[in-house]
């Protein structure tokens, strides 16, 4: 199983990466999984998401992709809606991103209705 990440942090089986500092702006994709699901199926891997997110500890793995992420208390809750026009149509989104500070103390109130 993957290690947490941290400031080292493991990827794919047995592959280690070492995070240097970046420059502010940079990302770095540490891992990405896309795929369709049907609505039922999509559900349950939100429910038992939201089960690790509250356990503080989440491990995500697809084929040679791995990843363990250590959750701090205090995270930032993204939610974005958009709709996209492709070739095939436009494309419509839902968008949770959940992310977080080493150092982050602030927050807000997102309230669902």
């Amino acid at each position: 199983m993957a290690q947490p990440v941290g400031r080292c942090g493991q990827l794919g089986w047995g592959r280690t990466v070492r995070r240097k500092e970046q420059p502010v702006g940079k990302e770095t994709r540490l891992f990405k999984s896309e795929e369709r699901q049907s609505r039922a199926e999509v559900v349950n891997f939100l429910r038992q998401l939201a089960d690790k997110v509250a356990e503080g500890q989440v491990s995500l793995s697809q084929g040679a992709q791995a990843i363990s992420l250590e959750l701090p208390q205090r995270l930032v809750l993204e939610v974005q809606v958009e709709d996209e026009q492709t070739s095939r149509g436009i494309q419509h989104s839902l968008e949770v991103e959940i992310s977080w500070y080493d150092d982050d103390t602030a927050g807000g109130s997102l309230q669902l209705g």
